[in-house]
């Protein structure tokens, strides 16, 4: 995925008309909504959602959905028939359960909301919980991944702990703040770029960009963040340093021998090397940063292979490949 497709956009606005004028105002540097409590209790939101993946974007429906398993699967099932790419329960167990037989048959994919990211270790311990949020996101992730769940919505502070533990998860991130922008009532919050590269999968934004003079400049400015800088444009040092994390990643991973069956002469090409690398990496339910920098391993993989040292073949690669920055 590139940036654009992992950027959720909040329409946290009171009606469907300031939502689409929202909407419109974004134009195509934003393809993924999410719509919650206030436009669907307001009136009109889940026609909304309706309308715009009539109109080809995504949908996200953020109601965190907990009560009795009856009631959240009955629900769920309704939601179910929208065509959205993601609804929100509260993460517990009961909960999650049902959500995901009401979801049954369809493309809704289910995510758990494992701790508000307003909330952090006083506010849990005041509601009555022996754990602080990283261990209570660290439980309900696993929770989440042996019931079947889609995805944990949890905060950007708690994604490098989960993929260190293993957790395959979708993971969602809000509490995303540009840097040095105003947190608000947030309490565990992350810049676009750290949150990417820990590992979240998508990044949900609200007021950073609805409440911006420019809600377009500002969602551009989000995706750029995302990306992370041009290695293009930077120094030779940074360029290797930036390669041997990925290359040494790779290897801790186990990717290593793939790295090496899909650059065999049997694939055509760097490309169709890098197709076919992301390909069994999403069958074997790989995901994050690492496809991110794929074809600039790939490349440096091949000069490898004809006997370069890593940083020869680097420069051999960069020399070769001009644009290799461009691809995420």
């Amino acid at each position: 995925m590139n940036a654009r497709e992992r950027l959720m956009v909040a329409l946290d606005v009171p009606t469907p008309e300031a939502a689409l004028a929202l909407v419109e105002r974004l134009g195509t540097s934003v393809v993924f909504y999410k719509i919650g409590m206030e436009l669907i209790y307001g009136g009109g939101g889940l026609a909304l959602a309706e309308r715009l993946i009539g109109q080809g974007a995504k949908v996200f429906i953020d109601l965190k959905l907990h009560d009795i398993p009856n009631t959240v699967e009955k629900a769920t099932a309704q939601i179910a028939r929208l065509g959205a790419t993601f609804l929100t329960v509260h993460a517990y167990s009961q909960t999650m359960k049902a959500a995901l037989a009401g979801a049954a048959g369809s493309g809704l994919g289910i995510l758990g909301v494992s701790v508000l990211t307003s909330s952090d270790d006083s506010d849990l311990a005041e509601a009555g919980y022996a754990l602080g949020a990283r261990a209570l996101v660290s439980r309900r992730a696993l929770q989440a991944e042996q019931i079947g769940l889609a995805g944990l919505v949890a905060s950007a502070a708690e994604v490098a702990g989960l993929r260190a533990e293993g957790r395959k998860l979708t993971l969602v991130c809000p509490g995303i703040r540009p840097a040095g922008g105003e947190v608000g009532d947030q309490k565990r919050v992350a810049t676009p770029g750290r949150a990417i590269a820990d590992g979240a999968d998508y990044l949900v934004v609200g007021r950073p960009i609805t409440g911006a003079s420019d809600p377009k400049a500002a969602a551009e400015g989000i995706l750029r963040e995302m990306a992370g800088p041009s290695l293009l444009n930077s120094d030779p040092a940074t360029r290797l340093n930036q390669l041997e994390i990925c290359w040494n990643d790779l290897k801790i991973q186990g990717f290593f021998h793939q790295v090496h069956h899909f650059s065999s002469p049997q694939y055509s090409g760097r490309h169709e090397s890098m197709k076919s690398f992301i390909s069994w990496c999403r069958n074997h339910n790989i995901e994050g940063q690492n496809l991110q920098t794929l074809d600039r391993a790939l490349c440096v993989v091949e000069f490898m292979k004809e006997g370069e040292r890593f940083d020869h073949a680097l420069t051999i690669a960069w020399k070769k490949y001009p644009a290799l920055d461009k691809f995420s």
